[in-house]
């Protein structure tokens, strides 16, 4: 079917980074379904499938309107369908959450609701160590972090840490995101020894993924700095501060 051969097409443009090749040829999967009459309520799996794809390229480009639109267009799809305990739904509507945590910085309110969703579903279908659960843990966290509730950021990302490196091992990129925010949420709690246990945790993973002149290395040499910094250790933290330049 040309559906097919179009879709995976995008999927490879995708996967090289082209994603402007890549929306053409969903463009065109979409073209191909309407002239074949597949209808969305019967072709639902497809069409979201496209969709999908469509917002994730909006989303990677920085254009959050035109993805928000695509993520809700899917929920609706789905909705309409009864497929609201899916892990396709609770996917979505995890998206849909992350885009309002970035396009809605000043109202959480409905960011935290999406994550909350995705999680009461991903949970039920998945169980509690699960690393998309652990992934929607991670982001409510954000939500709390950015609001000033630390104490509840650091409950969940505790909890999402947990689970991450039960699953994915210590040295994971997503473990060590989590113990990025984890350091951060300590800071801004004043606990600094625990702060600068994460933060030397997520240096060493930034440094063995990425050797010593990524900017994520010198982010958290910064962040170590600034903890010295704070703690009037201010021969150690000019020493790390130029070793972050």
């Amino acid at each position: 079917m040309a559906y097919t051969v179009l879709y995976n097409l995008a999927q490879i443009r995708i996967r090289m980074q082209r994603d402007d090749e890549a929306l053409q040829f969903l463009t065109r999967a979409i073209h191909f379904l309407k002239m074949q009459d597949v209808e969305q309520n019967e072709s639902y799996i497809e069409w979201v499938s496209i969709l999908h794809n469509i917002a994730h390229i909006h989303y990677r480009a920085g254009r959050y309107e035109d993805s928000m639109q695509k993520y809700q267009k899917s929920l609706e799809l789905l909705q309409q369908k009864g497929d609201s305990t899916s892990l396709v739904t609770a996917a979505t509507i995890n998206c849909i959450g992350v885009l309002y945590f970035h396009v809605s910085k000043s109202d959480t309110d409905k960011a935290l609701s999406n994550f909350m969703s995705a999680l009461n579903v991903r949970q039920l279908v998945l169980g509690a160590q699960n690393r998309d659960v652990a992934t929607t843990l991670n982001n409510i966290g954000r939500v709390y972090y950015m609001r000033g509730e630390y104490d509840t950021a650091l409950r969940l990302y505790l909890e999402a840490l947990q689970i991450r490196e039960s699953v994915l091992g210590q040295d994971h990129l997503d473990v060590g995101a989590t113990i990025y925010n984890t350091g951060q949420t300590y800071h801004q709690l004043g606990l600094f020894k625990e702060a600068m246990q994460h933060y030397e945790e997520f240096l060493h993973i930034a440094r063995k993924r990425f050797g010593n002149k990524h900017r994520d290395v010198a982010i958290m040499l910064k962040c170590m700095a600034q903890v010295h910094h704070e703690l009037k250790e201010f021969d150690e933290a000019q020493s790390i501060y130029e070793e972050a330049l």
